[in-house]
């Protein structure tokens, strides 16, 4: 399923016709189609012409278009474009509440854990907050998205992944109060797992996951931060590729602003990247910089299992801090955030900054 090309620029007065192609979900038919701007639904159907006629100045103030699909199972399929122009991003509303997830590193590398509230100094464009909340990673549920490249340069590594990400799934949503999505891309990304308690059935659509086709990274990113919108608490998106972006609707730039609003850490792990691919190493790198995460970059899927658990234990040994901010800048201003720690041969990571 996909939203078609959206069509070409009108004015606010006019109407535009959308339409969405949805074929067979792996032999199985749709029950409903639903189109969505924002939080709001433009239309559902339940059988084609999936078509509507749309005022032009009600697309020019959504954020997001959304195709959902689903079959009668209940298992959805999405399809999401950001859409482009007067940098409108996932809130409208005012920001006040920041939720930071902070590792803290020692002169080694090292992570430090059970260093008390005191420890910690939070900065926002230079001036200090009080934080309301503090809180060990370890006593709070977590939030995970999974994102796979499906891509046919992938082949070879598949099994290595399936038994990697599996292991990985299994071991971070292993309460009752965690939960975890799993999104698959190639041309497009996939949500093959939405939302679910239950590790059994990220395994499930982790194995599901097979190598054929190009690369939509961008739109796949995008997709996952989706998942989290609205919803509070300890995130994180880890993100597996071998390739560049080559199919997406989405640009870096557009990404990197989505990214920076959502403020969810998006982990990246880059597998058999040549010397020739220093420009989406370099992209991975700002963006997971940016969201307070790291890339990682291997030249063997052998590899996968040890930096899962790399990131597993950066997750289970962070710190949540919280705290009400009281800037007057504007929700198109960025907002830079900078963790001090009282022991000064110790180093905090978290989000650079943010747009409210």
């Amino acid at each position: 399923m996909r939203i078609l090309e959206l069509p070409k620029q009108k004015s606010a007065g006019e109407t535009v016709e959308l339409k969405v192609a949805l074929q067979s979900i792996a032999g199985g038919v749709a029950k409903n189609l639903q189109l969505w701007l924002d939080d709001a639904m433009v239309k559902e159907w339940t059988e084609p012409p999936f078509t509507v006629s749309v005022p032009v100045a009600r697309i020019q103030k959504a954020t997001l278009m959304r195709a959902t699909a689903t079959d009668a199972e209940g298992k959805e399929f999405t399809d999401l474009k950001i859409l482009k122009g007067e940098s409108r991003f996932m809130s409208k509303v005012e920001v006040n509440l920041v939720e930071l997830p902070v590792s803290v590193f020692d002169a080694n590398g090292r992570l430090v854990k059970d260093l008390p509230r005191e420890d910690f100094t939070v900065l926002e464009d230079g001036v200090k907050q009080d934080i309301s909340s503090f809180e060990f990673a370890e006593s709070l549920p977590l939030s995970l998205g999974i994102v796979i490249d499906g891509s046919g340069s992938m082949k070879d590594a598949m099994p290595l992944v399936h038994q990697a990400a599996s292991e990985f799934a299994q071991k971070l949503v292993s309460t009752e109060k965690d939960q975890g999505f799993v999104i698959e891309f190639r041309e497009r990304p996939t949500l093959l797992a939405s939302l679910t308690h239950k590790s059994t059935d990220l395994e499930r659509a982790i194995a599901e996951t097979r190598a054929s086709g190009g690369t939509a990274l961008y739109d796949a990113v995008v997709m996952a931060l989706y998942q989290f919108r609205a919803l509070p608490g300890r995130k994180a998106i880890v993100v597996l590729t071998d390739g560049d972006d080559n199919h997406s609707w989405t640009d870096y730039a557009t990404l990197r602003r989505y990214a920076r609003a959502a403020g969810v850490p998006v982990y990246f792990i880059g597998l058999n990247l040549s010397f020739l691919d220093m420009g989406i190493k370099s992209k991975m790198t700002e963006l997971a910089a940016d969201t307070g995460a790291e890339s990682f970059f291997i030249g063997k899927a052998s590899a996968l299992a040890e930096v899962y658990r790399k990131i597993e234990t950066e997750l289970r040994s962070q710190y949540f801090l919280r705290y009400l901010t009281n800037s007057g800048k504007g929700e198109n201003q960025f907002r830079a955030i900078e963790v001090k720690l009282k022991n000064s041969k110790l180093h905090a990571k978290t989000i650079r900054g943010y747009f409210p």
